[in-house]
């Protein structure tokens, strides 16, 4: 069974399930594009489309370090509860007379988040897939077991098997791929691993991915 969830393709048989999801932009220049998008949209009054763009990034691919997280992390807020903090109910969306006082507030909010994503190092395939691994198992106790480097319709891409720290049980595998300044993740789920194993090699076997350019847009 497929169940699709735009940026997140669920497939089921039995008891075996894979996740393929896009994790959003990639790179750190990707990252100050959306921010700009997003905050023109704010000056717009398009409050929701604003903060909807803001679900293309996952700030913690860039700002793994939680000192570095907690010091970007008050701004990120900010922004993500504009129409909360505002008071500001669904039918005020667009409706603009956004209080001085919020609009300074968001506004410095864009800005301290762009100086900080600007001075951001590019990151490699292998970097993004540990931190994105780090930042979903944060509260469990499991270790990379192996790591092999490979390419999916020519991007490139990473298979990492995860397991339980202390019996090296419960095992995952899990499918990085950089493709146009977006990162890409299948994921094992729930199920007995032998059988999520031929389920994964098989779906990543088919993977087939598209260029955005020229046809709106790219995908598996």
């Amino acid at each position: 069974m497929h169940i699709d969830h735009g940026r997140e393709q669920i497939f089921e048989k039995g008891m075996a399930s894979l996740d393929l999801s896009d994790l959003g932009v990639a790179s750190p220049e990707g990252f100050a594009e959306t921010l700009r998008d997003s905050r023109s949209l704010f000056r717009d009054h398009q409050w929701e489309d604003a903060r909807a763009l803001l679900d293309r990034v996952d700030p913690r691919l860039f700002f793994a370090e939680e000192a570095r997280w907690k010091s970007i992390e008050p701004h990120w807020k900010r922004i993500r509860t504009i129409r909360r903090r505002a008071g500001f109910g669904d039918a005020k969306i667009g409706a603009g007379g956004i209080p001085s006082s919020v609009v300074w507030d968001v506004e410095a909010a864009y800005h301290d988040l762009l100086v900080a994503v600007g001075a951001l190092p590019s990151l490699d395939l292998e970097t993004l897939a540990r931190r994105s691994l780090e930042a979903r198992n944060r509260h469990q106790l499991r270790d990379i077991a192996s790591a092999e480097a490979t390419s999916i319709s020519g991007r490139p891409a990473m298979t990492i098997k995860t397991w339980d720290r202390l019996s090296h049980g419960a095992a995952r595998l899990s499918l990085f791929i950089l493709s146009e300044g977006r990162l890409l993740r299948l994921d094992t789920g729930l199920g007995p691993f032998d059988e999520l194993e031929g389920a994964f090699e098989s779906v990543r076997a088919s993977l087939a991915l598209e260029s955005s350019q020229g046809n709106g847009g790219g995908g598996a």
